[in-house]
C-alpha cells in the first residue's frame, strides 16, 4: 500500500530507509528547489503538536479507517477494522515508517478522533487527521444545506479546537472534486476550505478521485 511513497520517494533521490530504521525528515540535498523550501516547523498530530523534524519517513496520503455512509452503495473502499489497520500501522512503523497524514474527512467516515488516537499510540506512528468534505454524493443533507461561512466555520473549528466534540485538533484540510466536473456542493467546499487555509495557515489537500 506504501509502493506510490516508494516511488515519489526515489524521484526525490531519497534514500529508502532499511527496516526498523530511522530517518529524519529533510530536503533532499540533490532538489533543486531545496532554497526555495523552508523547513516544517510544526506539524499537528492526533496526539497533539510536534516539531517538524520529527515527522520522519511519512506517508503522504493514506486512509486507516473509512466507515462510508448508509446511502453510499458501493462500499468495496470502505476500512472499518480498527484492529488490522492498528496491525498494519505497526508494520509501517517496522519499516522505518513514523507519519501518515490521514486523508479521510468526516462525511468520508473519518474514524473518531479517540479512536485515531489509540492507534497513534499503540502502533508507535503520528497520525495527522483530516477536516474538509470527499465528493458530493457523499455528503448528508444536513451538510449540503450549509453556506460557505458556516462550512469554513466547521473546517476552523476542527483545525483550532477539536474534532467531533473533543479536543482532538485536525491538521490539514482535505478536499476532493469529481473527475470530470465541478458540483456545486465541492465548489462550496472548495471556497470554505480556502477561507479556512487563509485563518489557520494549514495544509489543504485536493484530491481527485479516479
Amino acid at each position: 500500500p506504501f509502493r506510490r511513497v516508494r516511488i515519489s520517494l526515489l524521484r526525490l533521490n531519497y534514500r529508502i530507509p532499511k527496516r526498523g530504521e530511522f530517518v529524519q525528515g529533510c530536503i533532499p540535498p540533490g532538489c533543486r528547489h531545496r532554497k526555495e523550501v523552508e523547513p516544517i516547523m510544526r506539524i499537528r498530530t492526533v496526539l497533539g503538536d510536534l516539531p517538524g523534524q520529527e515527522m520522519g519517513f511519512t506517508d503522504t496520503h493514506e486512509h486507516v479507517y473509512c466507515k462510508m455512509p448508509e446511502w453510499v452503495k458501493d462500499r468495496t473502499l470502505e476500512i472499518a477494522d480498527i484492529t488490522k489497520s492498528t496491525q498494519e500501522l505497526k508494520l509501517f512503523r517496522q519499516s522505518g515508517g513514523c507519519t501518515i497524514v490521514e486523508g479521510t474527512p468526516p462525511d468520508y467516515g473519518r474514524a473518531h478522533p479517540r479512536a485515531l488516537c489509540d492507534m497513534s499510540r499503540e502502533s508507535g506512528v503520528h497520525i495527522i487527521a483530516s477536516t474538509g468534505f470527499y465528493l458530493h454524493s457523499f455528503h448528508s443533507e444536513e451538510w449540503a444545506g450549509w453556506a460557505v461561512e458556516r462550512t469554513a466555520e466547521q473546517f476552523i473549528r476542527e483545525l483550532r479546537e477539536g474534532m467531533a466534540g473533543t479536543d482532538i485538533r485536525a491538521g490539514q484540510i482535505k478536499c476532493a472534486v469529481s473527475r470530470f466536473f465541478l458540483h456545486p456542493q465541492e465548489e462550496k467546499g472548495l471556497r470554505a476550505a480556502a477561507r479556512a487555509q487563509k485563518a489557520t495557515s494549514r495544509l489543504t489537500r485536493w484530491a481527485v478521485p479516479t
